[in-house]
């Protein structure tokens, strides 16, 4: 489909200040409720104005429509073929790549 990534960044040292105040707070409500922390970090920074309490993920996409165009184009040209058969194969080029599609996806918890 195209180039996929995901992006996390976490700091490497955690701000003392994220178990005060708002942070502390959140705490309190987390653990009524009995949730569990998926985060991979309490904080941004090193510093206590970037503590927070939830953390999500997004997943960075694009997509060339040509390349699917042509894979299209050789599974009409084989007919019949089973998928895995042999000489059922498609040989579609990936280069050049132009996307032309760009997609962000959040991937839920499974909180």
């Amino acid at each position: 489909m195209g180039l996929y990534g995901a992006i996390i960044v976490l700091p490497k040292t955690i701000a003392s200040a994220c178990t005060s105040g708002l942070s502390a707070a959140n705490l309190a409500v987390e653990a009524m409720w009995h949730e569990t922390d998926f985060r991979l970090a309490p904080a941004a920074y090193d510093h206590g104005k970037s503590c927070y309490d939830r953390e999500y993920l997004f997943q960075f996409a694009e997509m060339d429509p040509n390349i699917h165009l042509q894979a299209l184009a050789q599974v009409n040209a084989a007919g019949s073929c089973g998928a895995g058969s042999p000489g059922c194969s498609l040989n579609v080029p990936t280069e050049p790549y132009h996307p032309a599609y760009f997609m962000i996806k959040r991937a839920l918890d499974a909180g």
